[in-house]
């Protein structure tokens, strides 16, 4: 059954939107798309300059390997650094039903 991550996250204080830009695209590249199961990522943004992933994965067990390995890859340091740690939460939802 298809898995949907929410992950949802301010940048640091100061951040440069075109680092930040710039490491998501890194982060795609050469992380999330070699990770097991994935299958989409939209990265969105409300009006008060909160950001968040939203990603599908094959399985609910790939995503969260997935988010696992993501603080311990060297690929994704560099957005790791643009995050405000404290303020990051992250779901886990299956999809039991599309319309």
């Amino acid at each position: 059954m298809v898995a949907i991550e929410f992950v949802e996250y301010k940048l640091v204080e100061g951040a440069d939107i075109n680092e930040f830009m710039k490491s998501s695209d890194d982060m795609q590249n050469n992380f999330l798309n070699k990770q097991k199961g994935y299958l989409t990522r939209e990265l969105i943004k409300d009006d008060k300059g909160t950001w968040a992933d939203l990603v599908h994965w094959e399985t609910m067990e790939d995503a969260k390997a997935a988010a696992d390995n993501f603080h311990s890859s060297k690929e994704c340091e560099t957005m790791m650094k643009l995050l405000d740690m404290s303020s990051v939460v992250m779901k886990h939802f299956t999809v039991e039903k599309k319309y």
